[in-house]
């Protein structure tokens, strides 16, 4: 994953540097405190305090039926629930694909979610929030995987229509922590679970985000032709919706 877009002065990476030669230098180097410093102060610079605290994200745990809604200022991440992802019901073949005419067989990453996006954004607004951190499921290796690449197609349409920074944030394993954190919550009942597990995981895509200052965040970035693209999918889908 790519760390977003940046400018660090010539001064503050000179002064990295130094720090990084006195790490290694230094007869305390032993004890590897000043490598975890130049550590940190790396992971200062490239998160170029998109994860400070205090800064209000909105998390979203997307997923082809629910998408989970969190939102944090960089500590105790509130769960707000699950919007239902209606676009999207499973075929024979396991695919996913939408509720639209035989005219229309189109794939669900090629139409324009709006009712949802325009939920979202309506959260957003509410909870005052400075960004949007966007789960990317990968595989455990790190490879893209179907549900990956709908998410980027899915943060792409919402980057579209906001004008606040979008980011994608690895949330591999973050389902088996929400999990955790439920049953440590002596939550057992497989319906609450089912109910409030997609919230649950924005909430620790979210609490990875500022523990780890947001570096590698990926900055979501669309570009005019994609623009096109999505405003001709966009219009496509509403159309659709009209004529049911």
């Amino acid at each position: 994953m790519r760390t977003p877009g940046l400018e660090c002065s010539r001064s503050r990476w000179s002064f990295c540097l130094l720090w990084r030669k006195a790490s290694l230098t230094h007869p305390m180097r032993r004890n590897n405190r000043y490598d975890l410093c130049f550590v940190s102060g790396l992971w200062l610079l490239s998160s170029a305090n998109i994860a400070e605290i205090g800064r209000r994200s909105l998390g979203l745990d997307y997923g082809f039926r629910r998408v989970g809604v969190a939102v944090s200022v960089g500590f105790a991440p509130r769960p707000l629930g699950c919007l239902p992802n209606a676009h999207r019901v499973p075929d024979d073949q396991g695919s996913r694909r939408v509720k639209v005419s035989e005219r229309g067989k189109k794939k669900a990453a090629d139409v324009f979610p709006v009712k949802l996006i325009e939920r979202i954004l309506e959260i957003a607004c509410r909870e005052a929030a400075d960004q949007i951190v966007v789960g990317l499921p990968l595989h455990s290796d790190g490879m893209e995987s179907v549900q990956s690449r709908e998410t980027r197609v899915f943060a792409k349409c919402l980057a579209k229509a906001t004008t606040l920074p979008v980011y994608l944030w690895d949330e591999r394993f973050s389902t088996q922590q929400a999990l955790a954190n439920l049953e440590a919550n002596e939550i057992h009942s497989r319906k609450r679970i089912e109910r409030e597990i997609d919230a649950e995981s924005a909430c620790v895509i979210l609490s990875e985000f500022y523990e780890y200052h947001g570096a590698c965040a990926e900055l979501v970035q669309v570009s005019d032709a994609e623009l096109q693209r999505l405003d001709r999918t966009d219009t496509e889908a509403t159309d659709e919706t009209v004529t049911r």
